[in-house]
This record gives structure tokens, C-alpha cells and sequence, in this order.
């Protein structure tokens, strides 16, 4: 027999012959609850039925109040529900405070035999620690935590998941303890969640084992300091794969004239096919720049950049308002032949501007070449043939330059 105390009532719940489920977790109708009142010396029996458990279950399941009218025995099944929820949750969380207690003690005696080691410890052929050449802030970041955990607990006194594991585990929990009637209503949607959540958990595992499968391509760590001083110290200790070469030319190299936001993006991918990654973009960065950007990337303060992100949000940010702009119809209208220049010279001042245009349809850079044309033949030839495309257009013209060049 198994025994629930409560506020007011003490409920004995009368176990099924294996004696190995209790009343609410898999209810049976032929189940009896005898309520004790602590203020009185009379017994009171109460029948809970089936439909009573599942409809406590389910309003608790819900987050919904008991209706209006709610029999005794759904109350009773009810706060029954509530009392064992409250005391799991409650040595839950003491369990929790046992392992952040035991944490902080644990890193107390770190701190306590780092600072009594004798000087021997620091003698040749010892392992000298990185920590005491490292600022408090690149400390903080290759240091672990001690006091974290999977779950925290909010001013409520609930378990909140603190990383995708803590919540796969919290979900994992919660439906194990909530399962609806076999029969019920919830039970197709409870499995298709318990489902959804083995997925998660195999997809987790798959993503742990790639981390780790990429963590062992990198090369150990050799003491060697990587890329420029404004990446923090984790980022330059780390180690490229070992498979990576990076191949920087002075046609991949940024000067500042390009969209910062298309060559960034880019870049990172040009590193990922040469077998590379994040950090090693990161590293090489200062190769692939020249002139203005190489300089702009060494009067970075030192260790403010933590991230690929923190390192694309700051490209772009400073060469966003920097770059050269696209050409617009103005500059193409701009753009006319001079007195004695070529068709030929000025075809190609007007293609090189015509390439490095935006928004600029193919009506008004036509109109736009036959403006810039000096010799009235010519226009009146554009007039009769009437071309449609750039493509016709630059035929006529290059056919133009042809007959000059052969005079």
C-alpha cells in the first residue's frame, strides 16, 4: 500500500498485485482511495474511476482548471497529481543545489592547491600553465564552468533547460510522466511527440560525433599564435585542420572597392572548399586583404574579436560605407565619346561602366550608348536597325570600330 500525505487528507492507494505502478501514473477503475480527515476520527471512502484520473490528468497535461461542478474523486486525483509533481520537482531541484554546492567546493580547492604549488612545479620539464600569461576575460573563455548544469530552476522554483540537451531531456521527462489513457485522446499525439523527440536525440548524437570527428583533424596545439592580434587568444591557439591550404592570390584579394557583405561570404566559402573552417578563416584573413583593408584589420583594438560573427559584423560595418557603389543610368549617360576618340575606346569605357551597373534596363542603356556617339552616321544607323539587345548592339558598334581601324 502506498502512501500520499497532502494538506488536509492522508490517501492510501491500494497497489495492483505486481505492487509496482502508483495510482496516478497508470490508473486502473477498480482502483479505491480511503480519505483520512486529519480532523476527524471518522473514515470516508471514495471510488476514483477511470474517467476521473484521465480527466485530472489531462487538465493538469492542459494547463487548464477544473471545471465548475468537478467530481470528488477528479479533486482528489487532481491534488493527488499535483503532490507527487510538487515533491519530484522539490528533490529535483535539492539535487541540483547538492551538485552547485559540490561544484563551488570543488573549484575552491582548485583555486586553493593552484596557489600552494611550490616553485618545483614550475621547473624545466614540467607542464607550465597558459593561464597566468592569459588576460581575466581569455581566461574566462578556456576555463570551464563548474556550476553549470543542464537545468537551472526560475523564481518560481521550476526546472528550466539551460542547453538543447537540458531540453530534450526536460521534454523527455515531462512526456514519460504525463502519458495519457491508452485509449484516450492524447495518446496518438503523445506518441508522435515521444517520436519527434528519439529524432532530436539522433540527430544530437550525429552532430557530437561530427564535432568530435572534426576536432580530431586538427593538428595539436603547437604553441604558435595564429592570425591577427585583434583575434582573441582562443581563436589564434586553435589549431586549422590539417587538410587546409589556404591560396590567396591578388585577384581574391579585398582592397575595400567591393560589396564587403557578397566578398565576406564569399571568402568563408572559398576557405570551407580548401578544406577549411571558420577559425581558419578567421586566421588567414589578413591574407586575402591589401592595402587600406589589410591596414584597417591590424588597428583592430587587440582580442575584440571573439567570433566569425563579431569578425563580419565589424567588415562590414567599416567597408560598408566605403566601397564603390554600382553604376547607375547617370554614369552611363555620363559616359560620352570624346573629340577624335575611337568607336573602339569608347566602347570599352562604355562596357567597363555598362558591367559594374545595377538596375539599369537594356532599353535605356541602349539609349544611353547611342546619346554618347559623336558621329551622325552612325546614330542614324542605330535608328533604322533598331537593335533590342546589348549583345546586337555591341555588333554594330564593334563593326563600326572594324571599318575605322581599317582606314
Amino acid at each position: 500500500m502506498t502512501t500520499w500525505k497532502t494538506a488536509h487528507h492522508q490517501i492510501y492507494a491500494t497497489n495492483a498485485a505486481n505492487g509496482g505502478e502508483e495510482g496516478d501514473r497508470t490508473p486502473r477503475s477498480s482502483r479505491r482511495r480511503n480519505f483520512e480527515n486529519s480532523a476527524s476520527n471518522h473514515d470516508s471512502d471514495y471510488t476514483i474511476a477511470e474517467e476521473e484520473w484521465v480527466a485530472a490528468r489531462a487538465a493538469i497535461f492542459n494547463n487548464t482548471p477544473l471545471p465548475a461542478g468537478t467530481s470528488v474523486g477528479t479533486l482528489n486525483a487532481y491534488r493527488t497529481i499535483l503532490e507527487k509533481n510538487r515533491q519530484r520537482l522539490s528533490n529535483e531541484q535539492a539535487t541540483l543545489e547538492r551538485r552547485l554546492l559540490a561544484a563551488d567546493q570543488s573549484s575552491e580547492r582548485r583555486r586553493g592547491s593552484r596557489g600552494s604549488a611550490s616553485r618545483s612545479s614550475q621547473g624545466a620539464g614540467k607542464h607550465r600553465s597558459r593561464l597566468p600569461r592569459l588576460s581575466e576575460e581569455d581566461a574566462r573563455e578556456i576555463t570551464s564552468n563548474l556550476t553549470k548544469s543542464f537545468m537551472t530552476t526560475d523564481t518560481a522554483g521550476m526546472l528550466r533547460p539551460k542547453n538543447v540537451e537540458g531540453a530534450t531531456a526536460n521534454l523527455t521527462a515531462y512526456l514519460i510522466n504525463q502519458q495519457p489513457a491508452p485509449d484516450g485522446p492524447m495518446a496518438q499525439a503523445h506518441r508522435g511527440a515521444l517520436e519527434s523527440l528519439a529524432i532530436l536525440g539522433n540527430s544530437l548524437a550525429t552532430r557530437e560525433e561530427y564535432d568530435s570527428d572534426e576536432s580530431e583533424e586538427s593538428q595539436e596545439y603547437d604553441g604558435e599564435m595564429r592570425g591577427a592580434d585583434c583575434l582573441s587568444y582562443k581563436i589564434r591557439e586553435t589549431m586549422p585542420p590539417k587538410r587546409f591550404k589556404p591560396t590567396p592570390t591578388d585577384a581574391a584579394k579585398y582592397d575595400g572597392q567591393q560589396e564587403p557583405r557578397s566578398w565576406i561570404d564569399d571568402y568563408l566559402q572559398t576557405v570551407i572548399l580548401h578544406k577549411g573552417n571558420q577559425i581558419a578563416a578567421m586566421q588567414c584573413l589578413q591574407l586575402y586583404l591589401k592595402d587600406s583593408a589589410r591596414a584597417w584589420l591590424r588597428g583592430l583594438p587587440k582580442g575584440s574579436i571573439k567570433s566569425w560573427d563579431d569578425l563580419v559584423d565589424a567588415f562590414v560595418t567599416n567597408f560598408q560605407a566605403t566601397y564603390k557603389r554600382p553604376v547607375g543610368i547617370e554614369e552611363l549617360r555620363h559616359c560620352q565619346q570624346k573629340p577624335k576618340e575611337s568607336m573602339r575606346t569608347y566602347i570599352g569605357r562604355f562596357t567597363k561602366l555598362l558591367n559594374a551597373a545595377e538596375d539599369v534596363s537594356v532599353d535605356r542603356a541602349i539609349d544611353a550608348f547611342n546619346d554618347g556617339i559623336r558621329r551622325e552616321t552612325y546614330i542614324e544607323e542605330l535608328g533604322r536597325k533598331k537593335p533590342k539587345t546589348i549583345t546586337k548592339l555591341m555588333e554594330i558598334a564593334n563593326s563600326w570600330a572594324d571599318g575605322e581601324d581599317n582606314v
